[in-house]
């Protein structure tokens, strides 16, 4: 590991990120110290590797398409997590989507939201549903 990156791990753990070192082949997440003097960790970068927790990966959003009117080609997500569809794609406006035959579907069906943000939200109906 370069010095670069050392640095970016100890600026992840300063802005309160989680931070990971190896151990016995696992990686087990750097706590804070509980000596009161020791403000920081006593990074040790010759005997151990030193990580920034992986983010899992975002899950998408399970829209059921075969309940829906065929003319609502695009699902996407408010960032107060509604979810809504539309007949053209729509685009990304202040603090939400914009776009013709907007129709919220939040309340009327289940949706499984995934975990994606509602910026990566978008998604086409798929091909022949």
């Amino acid at each position: 590991m370069n010095t670069q990156d050392k640095i970016k791990v100890m600026q992840a753990w300063l802005n309160g990120e989680e931070v990971e070192f190896m151990v016995d082949g696992n990686w087990t997440p750097l706590q804070k110290p509980s000596n009161i003097d020791t403000i920081e960790p006593l990074w040790n970068w010759l005997s151990f590797e030193y990580r920034i927790k992986p983010k899992p990966a975002p899950i998408p959003m399970t829209i059921p398409w075969d309940v829906i009117k065929p003319e609502y080609k695009w699902a996407a997500k408010t960032k107060y997590d509604y979810v809504f569809l539309f007949k053209e794609k729509p685009t990304v406006c202040q603090g939400g989507w914009e776009g013709f035959g907007s129709e919220g579907i939040s309340r009327l069906l289940v949706v499984d939201k995934g975990t994606v943000g509602w910026k990566d939200s978008l998604q086409e109906r798929p091909q022949g549903e």
